[in-house]
């Protein structure tokens, strides 16, 4: 498998303040949900500022994520509105990674992380590994990276995954 830091380290290496974007897109609300209840199943949840919370538009209140059997789902039937929080504690083919942001809406789920020197080789490694586990559960997926803010996708970022799958498929 090819080493994927030398093409990549600098959508990871610096950490210029910024929360760069993974996103997850063409999903349908089963993909939502079952990558959504994966990703819990791997990790804990946080929130910076207390307990990670979802607008339940029934109930017209804050609930907390934790005490719902299924939040995606609430996004997906349009009873709650989009989510997000912290995802830790989260070790994927043996690698613990930094910590990621996760946002769940309706045909999509975008995770966002912290540039700095807590990413290497391996955390890049084990996130593609994540991904691909990701790409399995959603065959259409469109996988896609950009910088804060933007809507334009790296390059580098599109190129690696598309070689890294390429790879993997041929396994």
């Amino acid at each position: 498998m090819r080493e994927l830091w030398p093409q990549l380290h600098d959508l990871f290496d610096s950490d210029d303040g910024s929360l760069p974007d993974v996103f997850v897109e063409n999903l349908n609300g089963d993909q939502v949900i079952t990558i959504y209840r994966w990703v819990r199943s791997q990790c804990d949840i946080y929130c910076d500022d207390g307990e990670p919370t979802l607008w339940h538009c029934e109930q017209e209140r804050d609930v907390s994520i934790k005490s719902l059997d299924d939040p995606a789902l609430l996004v997906i039937s349009g009873r709650a509105e989009r989510f997000r929080h912290g995802l830790t504690q989260f070790s994927i083919s043996g690698v613990e990674l930094p910590q990621l942001t996760v946002a769940v809406s309706a045909n999509e789920i975008e995770f966002d992380y912290r540039m700095g020197s807590q990413w290497g080789p391996s955390q890049v490694a084990a996130l593609f590994d994540f991904l691909w586990s990701i790409q399995g559960m959603a065959p259409d997926a469109k996988i896609s990276h950009s910088h804060e803010g933007e809507s334009k996708r790296s390059q580098p970022f599109t190129s690696a995954w598309r070689e890294f799958t390429r790879e993997k498929s041929a396994t």
